[in-house]
């Protein structure tokens, strides 16, 4: 294990072995003084503190057992007075105190005749809820029916049948406002309430399911994506786009779009211009996607190349007249080759959504994109690695306007620089990056179209 791991876990140990010391010793200050209950609480610290602290655990045991048995106590006046609902949650906090106590290992006890006498009291005050709640599903109070059957399961999960009345509650309203919002027109709202109704029932809710279906297939739009108007594109590339645009639509994994082939319109060649619009809608089509690249340029870089100045360095071992053995450094001046290529494209796309049935647009916009990929590295003939960056007029000679930059931030930007990329990424990759972009852009816009804004 890691030196500093272990003594990591020395050292919380250790922190966790004083603390616990230190509030054992206020429990036994406050033992003394008679306040049990706080005794109890110092104690149950302290062995939280340190499972392994026996003086905690042995003082939690007395003292805890005080502090239970006058929550007990609590519990019988309730129970004796005829108090239902007071006495159910007075034996639910004597019930979590025990188990508090019980998750650091010391057991205290309920005596079986009380856990006999909430059995019978909770019985009781579950039947009355019980009837509250189903009373209140009668006046379609369903907010208080889901208050009352909530608390139901919390005191016994498995009562009657409190879960299927907690999701008649909590869904009948969800249920009954999507039946209102597929009567009206509002069929995607429809299928997601009908869709929160069933994850909420487990798949199950009266006509949920067929409905839902019934919701889907009314919301639907069925879309082509007509080829782009897109001169300076290739014919293959024109098709691409639009199956680019298609997978964009497609992941955003919509309920109500779904695609047919652009060939299936029998009059191509005029979408868009009011003869398509009918043939569109004759193939089934209830929107089309058209649209125009407005702009395309591609730029191909030439590698330009700059002869830079630069400094050898070199460490010459001498000897000084005692005869110790000593090194020296030098500069020697000297040129690399460094070279600098830029590709770019530049695209702009206009696209709209119209509808087939009315001819109206409804969704539209236009994006513009540049994608460009930059190289700049350096060649010498020789290691770089004995290179120094630096300025010099002259290469013979030494004088005093020359400059050398011997420092590690310099040096390390300059050999960076010979280990740089040489490839520049083809502007054909660049572009498909683009159209890749632009096509997400268009297909979120077209996915976010909702009908009933």
């Amino acid at each position: 294990m890691n030196k500093r791991i272990i003594l990591f876990l020395l050292v919380a140990l250790l922190a966790c072995g004083c603390a616990s010391k230190r509030y054992a010793k206020k429990a036994k200050e406050l033992e003394k003084a008679g306040l049990y209950m706080d005794a109890a609480e110092m104690y149950y610290k302290s062995a939280k503190a340190n499972r392994n602290n026996v003086d905690a655990k042995i003082g939690l045991r007395t003292n805890g057992q005080l502090a239970l048995d006058k929550k007990i106590e609590s519990f019988k006046g309730d129970y004796t007075n005829r108090n239902i609902k007071a006495a159910v949650y007075s034996y639910q906090d004597a019930f979590a105190y025990e188990r508090k106590i019980a998750s650091v290992g010391v057991q205290l006890e309920i005596p079986s005749t009380v856990q006999q006498y909430y059995k019978e009291v909770k019985e009781e005050y579950l039947d009355e809820r019980y009837n509250e709640g189903t009373s209140a599903l009668d006046r379609d109070d369903f907010e208080m029916a889901g208050n009352i059957f909530r608390e139901i399961k919390r005191l016994d999960a498995n009562y009657r049948d409190v879960n299927a009345q907690l999701v008649v509650a909590q869904y009948e309203p969800v249920y009954r406002r999507a039946n209102e919002e597929l009567t009206n027109g509002m069929f995607r709202s429809a299928y997601y309430d009908f869709a929160e109704v069933l994850k909420g029932a487990h798949g199950q809710y009266k006509e949920a399911d067929v409905l839902k279906r019934e919701a889907q297939e009314k919301a639907m739009i069925t879309m082509a994506v007509v080829p782009f108007d897109a001169p300076y594109f290739t014919q293959r590339q024109t098709a691409n786009f639009s199956n680019k645009i298609i997978s964009g639509i497609k992941r955003f994994r919509s309920p109500f779009i779904s695609f047919k082939d652009y060939s299936m319109v029998s009059d191509r060649s005029y979408i868009g211009r009011g003869v398509s619009i009918k043939a569109a809608r004759a193939a089934g089509i209830k929107a089309v996607i058209v649209g125009r690249v407005t702009n395309y340029r591609v730029q191909e870089g030439k590698v330009h190349t700059v002869k830079r100045k630069v400094y050898i360095r070199r460490e010459v071992k001498y000897k000084d007249k005692e005869g110790n053995s000593k090194t020296r450094v030098t500069y020697d001046k000297d040129w690399y080759i460094e070279y600098y290529a830029s590709n770019s494209v530049d695209i702009s796309v206009e696209y709209q959504l119209i509808s087939t049935e009315t001819g109206e647009v409804i969704s539209a916009d236009s994006y513009s994109r540049h994608g460009e990929d930059v190289i700049r590295f350096a060649r010498y003939n020789g290691s770089y690695k004995k290179l120094v960056p630096g300025k010099w007029k002259y290469q013979k000679g030494k004088r005093k306007d020359d400059r050398v930059y011997d420092d590690k931030a310099s040096v390390r930007k300059l050999h960076r620089l010979f280990r740089a990329r040489e490839i520049l990424t083809p502007t054909y990759k660049i572009s498909d990056d683009l159209e890749r972009s632009i096509a997400a852009l268009i297909a979120k816009g077209v996915v976010n179209y909702n009908p009933e804004r």
